[in-house]
């Protein structure tokens, strides 16, 4: 952008540079086209600047000469329309008022000096510089409210795409924290049913009247050592698992 403007800026200069040498003007017109075209070069990066600059420029050629310098219909319309486009809307609005209070000077000193011009025809050259300034100054403001309405559309996509992103990431720790927590859940479960046929195994032997030892206050006095025998190797291969 700076790049642009630059080039655009020199442009300007060299060719108001040329006319001051071919038509043998002063170096005071050359040191007027350097005013009033040099800081386009920041029309768009320091737009109140160089609006001012070339504003002053062009007022103080109002106030000392009454020939209009080569560039001036070039450098203040750029400059006006820089101002209303990229400008904050306070300067941009005094940027209007300047332009045309401006226009209407140019118009007054440089068309309305004519011999033979009446009043009705300086007063119709002032308002007619005035609103060409001023429509110069509209079509830039429209600009510029296209290009706030793109950086907003632009920051808006930027925000919901972090906005997207966070969710995922919220959603990617839920999800991993759900996962930890059903481990967690499922390994306690082991644990307790583990635990759980730990103490039944502890239990079971530990009984007195498991793996055959029911020998003499249970059985009554008329079995014999067989039935005692068949007993005990019941209790052994059941494993006591009652």
């Amino acid at each position: 952008m700076l790049v642009v403007d630059s080039v655009v800026a020199g442009l300007v200069a060299a060719f108001g540079l040329l006319i001051v040498v071919t038509s043998a003007l002063a170096w005071s017109d050359a040191a007027l086209v350097l005013a009033l075209s040099v800081p386009l070069a920041w029309r768009r990066t320091f737009p109140v600047l160089a609006g001012a600059v070339v504003a002053a420029a062009a007022f103080g050629h109002l106030a000392v000469s009454s020939d209009m310098s080569p560039v001036a219909p070039v450098a203040v319309p750029v400059a006006v329309y820089a101002l209303a486009a990229y400008a904050p809307r306070p300067w941009a609005n005094i940027a209007l008022v300047v332009a045309v209070t401006g226009g209407a000077l140019a118009g007054i000193s440089f068309f309305g000096r004519y011999e033979g011009r009446t009043l009705f025809d300086t007063v119709s050259s002032a308002m007619m510089v005035a609103l060409f300034v001023g429509g110069v100054w509209a079509f830039g403001r429209l600009r510029g409210l296209r290009v706030r309405e793109m950086e907003a559309l632009t920051e808006r996509n930027r925000l919901l795409e972090v906005e997207r992103l966070k969710e995922a990431e919220l959603a990617a720790t839920q999800e991993r924290t759900a996962s930890r927590g059903r481990c967690t859940t499922s390994w306690r479960i082991r644990s307790l049913r583990s635990l759980r046929r730990q103490t039944v195994s502890v239990r079971s032997v530990g009984r007195p009247e498991c793996c055959g030892h029911r020998t003499h206050d249970d059985l009554g006095s008329g079995s014999t050592g067989v039935d005692r025998h068949a007993i005990a190797s019941v209790g052994a291969e059941g494993g006591c698992a009652a």
